[in-house]
């Protein structure tokens, strides 16, 4: 059975599932998997890719970062036929730097977003080039890029370890030494809850696919830069390439079908780790990891057709499915990549033009309270927010081919060149004892000028049919092949009988002279593949007569010998549980003796492996005073050089002292003691108003969220209540609009209540903690 890489091979959507059942269901990869932000085994393929010399060599501008990548893969940005490296601009998304444009304390207009909008990367196509051995980038890298917080945010994977990285590219600015740090990973998880890419869901209204925020890019970058030309000779952020108009490499204008394949890409990645499950848990035994790949790569050199069904593969595949029956009972739960689409320029109808937020009347502050919010992600768009799994996997699904659902989906880690490459070193390495069958057909063959039609037609049990027309003055050019057909006892079809004798369409064939009475002609398909049927036979050698107009065609069965070879290198092929395509070919194409035209660099095992600061449980649970877990706690997400979350502990770069850190948690103390109240309340009581902090995923288990509510939360809420003037935070609140029966529900709330009962927009209005500079409620402070 055929299964297209564009089909959501095994996808069951969650509705169709009874609730139980997803609730019951094994998770294919969990939050808690993984937690080490430092890799404990290999590099990321960004790592691998942007290193030079045993150094990080990552090219400002953003364009020549683009350009790697091309030159990487072979591959164009954003191609007018829906291929290349796929590119958009999320001006006003949901990513850590999602307020990284608004200057402290000044808002203009909600233009601020669009002069500095996000670019989001994604590749999803195979390297394009031949005779090489490179890192299968498909689905497995991504950037974002960042101009004002100078940032880029990489996910990419992790080959040797099976997992996605995450990283941080700090200080990338003209003239400044970039830095590359491995991410906080529980920050990370928080939102990519399924350990790899996310991705809103269609019509992506966030990006530059949608019409309305691409034509207010362009304004606001025509109004600041002009509509210059693009120039090699100089740094350019915004510029008109052929007329069209580029931020950073990346075409302003964009069509539906490049953030539709990006979601695509974020989708097929999410299914690596479940893949990598099954072949961990499932696939341990030497015969089983044997029989798979040996399986894997006859189904792809058959076209997706079909593999062996030996009593070897059928034992193998037919022990995982009742291994998975007893392991997973109630399915594999697939996480989802997953977010809900957000229009931020809904309901928006006119800027006000506020130049500084300190002169702001009483009267206007509701408008700039309206303003704010659009940097702010209503709770039901909010990436933090718990995602049920997208779906279930019921079993191993095997198809009628007898191939399941791991070997067609660790098949497509190869790419279409290692397939060349596997083809053409089973194709040397066959042999006369290789042979199954020869089928012999006689040929009506005439020469008109240099055309030399052939026509070939099988009148016995073993033979074979087809026509073709050859120009000899292009002897080594491909020429088309309509329809070839065969019969043979010998391959279980005939024509009498019960078996179907199978036919091949829109072949092509090379002619190669051998001698003046004698030619070769090399049967392939139109993707330059050796022919073969369903069962793997080699059928793409044909032998020419041309004095006795004779054809034979000869079946090769190359599986003894890819078996043994695939036997001989069984530890080098798999020296590790993880399935490593990049290590796996490297150990064929050693075999084969192949000359690469380009090999993938190791100079990246020599760049030091930076990380982000994390802490472990033990210093968790050290000095248990309020402010200290919050020291000990909340820097972990809060104290960065990011723009969100709001770095209210200070920066890795500008550390705040004890007493200045208490006056920044000060001011925004309000809005905290809401959040981390919000997660005493019922789950459909959050869902109503705010994601409660810390967020679900910040916890390894229930265990875990009991300790925090009975240890942590109390504590670090007495000391923010500490903070709280209420007479000053009243009149905070009256004069931003609310009213006194609000504010003395704020009030209630945020000192007495467990779950608060006031809806999140009156904390709304307060100074954002994202914002360093601005007035707080109180001139007194309470910190010492």
């Amino acid at each position: 059975m055929f299964h297209s890489e564009n089909q959501q091979v095994g996808r069951l959507p969650a509705s169709e599932a009874a609730e139980n059942q997803i609730q019951k269901a094994t998770l294919a990869v969990s939050i808690h998997e993984f937690q080490d932000s430092k890799p404990t085994a290999g590099r990321s393929f960004f790592d691998k890719i942007f290193t030079e010399k045993g150094r990080y060599q990552i090219p400002y501008p953003f364009t020549k970062v683009l350009n790697r990548l091309s030159e990487y893969t072979g591959q164009k940005v954003n191609n007018p036929d829906g291929t290349g490296i796929k590119v958009a601009i999320f001006p006003m998304g949901r990513s850590l730097q999602r307020n990284a444009a608004l200057d402290a304390g000044k808002l203009a207009s909600i233009d601020q977003f669009f002069r500095y909008p996000r670019v989001v990367v994604g590749v999803d196509e195979e390297t394009s080039f031949d005779n090489s051995l490179l890192l299968n980038l498909k689905n497995k890298m991504y950037l974002g890029f960042n101009e004002k917080s100078q940032v880029i945010e990489v996910i990419s994977y992790n080959e040797e370890l099976g997992r996605y990285e995450y990283q941080v590219v700090n200080n990338y600015a003209e003239g400044k030494i970039a830095e590359v740090n491995y991410a906080n990973r529980s920050l990370c998880l928080s939102c990519h809850q399924n350990q790899t890419p996310i991705f809103p869901r269609g019509p992506w209204s966030e990006s530059n696919a949608n019409p309305a925020m691409a034509e207010r890019l362009q304004a606001v970058f025509d109004q600041t830069f002009g509509k210059v030309v693009c120039s090699n000779a100089k740094v350019q952020t915004y510029c008109y390439q052929d007329k069209t108009p580029m931020y950073f490499g990346a075409p302003i204008h964009i069509e539906s079908n490049v953030t539709r394949q990006l979601d695509t890409s974020t989708d097929f990645a999410n299914f690596t780790h479940a893949y990598q499950k099954m072949w961990k848990e499932f696939c341990k035994e030497e015969s089983c990891r044997l029989a798979h790949l040996q399986s894997m790569i006859l189904y792809r050199l058959t076209g997706q057709e079909g593999l062996r069904s030996s009593e070897t593969v059928k034992h193998e595949v037919n022990k995982m499915e009742q291994t998975w029956l007893v392991r997973f009972p109630w399915g594999l739960g697939i996480p989802s990549p997953d977010i809900p689409d957000r229009d931020p320029l809904k309901d928006v109808q006119k800027d006000p033009q506020i130049s500084d937020l300190s002169t702001v009347s009483d009267s206007s502050r509701h408008q700039v309270a309206q303003l704010l919010a659009f940097s702010k992600i209503p709770s039901a768009f909010e990436p933090l927010m718990p995602r049920a799994p997208i779906g279930i996997w019921k079993d191993t699904e095997v198809d009628g081919a007898g191939a399941n659902r791991l070997i067609r989906g660790l098949s497509q880690e190869f790419t279409f060149g290692d397939l060349k490459l596997i083809d053409q070193w089973l194709k040397v390495n066959r042999s006369e004892k290789d042979i199954l069958t020869s089928l012999t057909s006689l040929c009506e063959i005439k020469k008109e000028k240099a055309i030399l039609n052939v026509s070939c037609k099988g009148h016995t049990d073993e033979s074979f049919s087809f026509d073709v027309s050859i120009d000899l003055n292009k002897p080594q050019m491909p020429f088309g092949l309509g329809e070839l057909n065969y019969k043979s006892k010998t391959l279980g079809c005939q024509m009498q009988g019960d078996f179907f004798c199978p036919k091949f369409f829109d072949l092509q064939g090379v002619y190669t002279k051998v001698t003046e009475s004698h030619a070769k002609i090399t049967l392939q398909f139109k993707n330059g593949l050796g022919l073969k049927n369903s069962e793997a036979y080699d059928m793409s050698e044909v032998h020419l007569d041309l004095d006795a107009k004779i054809a034979q065609l000869k079946i090769y069965d190359p599986v003894p010998y890819l078996s043994s070879s695939l036997q001989s290198k069984i530890h080098e092929l798999f020296p590790t549980k993880v399935f490593n395509r990049f290590q796996i070919m490297k150990v064929l194409v050693n075999a084969s003796s192949a000359k690469l035209g380009r090999v993938q660099s190791e100079d990246y095992q020599q760049v030091p492996m930076q990380v982000e600061r994390s802490f472990t449980a033990e210093e968790l649970e050290q000095n248990m005073n309020g402010f200290t877990l919050m020291k000990n706690v909340c820097t972990q997400c809060h104290q960065s050089n990011g723009n969100s979350p709001s770095h209210f502990m200070g920066t890795l770069t500008q550390p705040l002292n004890d007493k200045e850190m208490c006056q920044q948690i000060e001011q925004c103390a309000p809005r905290m003691i809401y959040r981390l109240k919000m997660r005493q309340c019922a789950t459909d009581e959050k869902r109503k108003k705010k994601n409660a902090m810390p967020p679900e995923n910040f916890f390894k288990d229930e265990a875990s969220i009991q300790h925090w509510l009975s240890v942590y939360n109390p504590k670090v809420i007495k000391f923010l209540s500490s903070l709280i003037d209420e007479e000053a935070l009243t009149k905070s609140l009256l004069g931003l609009g609310s009213t006194e029966i609000q504010a003395q529900t704020a009030i209630k709330d945020l000192l007495f209540a467990d779950c608060p009962e006031s809806d999140s927009s009156i904390y709304d209005r307060f100074p954002k903690c994202e914002l360093n500079k601005f007035k707080p409620f109180t001139t007194k402070t309470r910190c010492h």
